[in-house]
């Protein structure tokens, strides 16, 4: 009788092969597709306010020129996250050149169950947890976002596995640094030494991550941005970046 070998994902052979014992996964445009929540959510905001102003643009320009200067503001803050009322407020203040109560309102009216839902997780994120939960490999979650949202998404991605995924919420009035990362890893008792980091954001995850001593990272350069000559990645780290998550699945393509 022959027996068949056991067929091992590229990503477990990978993780084997560097000795990583556990993964940690930002969540927001990692393993969630927030930036497509946010944008529905707020064109939504913008319609209304677009028909309340009886605006003679056209809704397209109206929301081009509004996206870009909300835009602009988060690059402004260092990409800090922030209130999202706050946040749509302050751009259609700038936008408008005014604001009144009725506006606040719309706003605020729109937007008043933004954290208590969220986008569907990618297809790729539980195909991945699915792996790592399969392997018996510990894994956890590190948002830069409020407790009360970061547990509905959480639990979203638990339903599917049906399990209950540990996870760190740093605040919107804190950093998500290397220190975050140190106490995401210590929430499964990990060495962050022999963990993997994957994440979108260079700063708050990858450079954070290496700073916390970790020494395998994944970048999800979701813009194709690349590294500047400024980003300086330590001796001995291994770094690989892809464009989005499901390139992970099948390591084949990218090792």
């Amino acid at each position: 009788m022959v027996v068949s070998k056991k067929k091992i994902s590229p990503f477990v052979k990978f993780l084997k092969k560097r000795d990583i014992q556990y993964v940690g996964f930002d969540i927001d445009n990692t393993l969630i597709p927030t930036n497509l929540y946010y944008s529905e959510r707020i064109s939504s905001v913008i319609k209304q306010i677009y028909k309340y102003l009886n605006i003679s643009d056209d809704l397209e320009s109206v929301s081009q020129e509004y996206s870009n200067i909300f835009l602009n503001r988060y690059i402004n803050r260092g990409k800090l996250p922030m209130n999202i009322s706050d946040e749509v407020l302050g751009a259609l203040q700038e936008y408008l050149g005014y604001m009144n109560k009725d506006i606040e309102s719309i706003v605020k009216e729109n937007l008043s169950d933004f954290y208590m839902n969220s986008t569907d997780p990618y297809d790729s994120a539980y195909e991945i947890l699915k792996i790592l939960k399969k392997n018996s490999i510990e894994f956890v979650l590190c948002s830069h976002a409020e407790d009360d949202w970061t547990n509905v998404k959480v639990n979203l991605l638990g339903k599917e596995l049906n399990i209950d995924i540990p996870y760190l919420a740093v605040g919107l009035s804190n950093i998500k640094n290397a220190n975050s990362w140190k106490e995401a890893f210590k929430l499964i008792d990990g060495d962050i030494s022999k963990s993997l980091i994957i994440g979108d954001s260079l700063d708050a995850d990858i450079l954070s991550g290496i700073e916390s001593g970790c020494k395998n990272v994944i970048w999800i350069d979701l813009y194709g941005k690349g590294l500047s000559d400024d980003d300086v990645i330590s001796d001995g780290v291994k770094l690989i970046i892809v464009k989005d998550l499901s390139e992970i699945v099948d390591f084949n393509n990218i090792l």
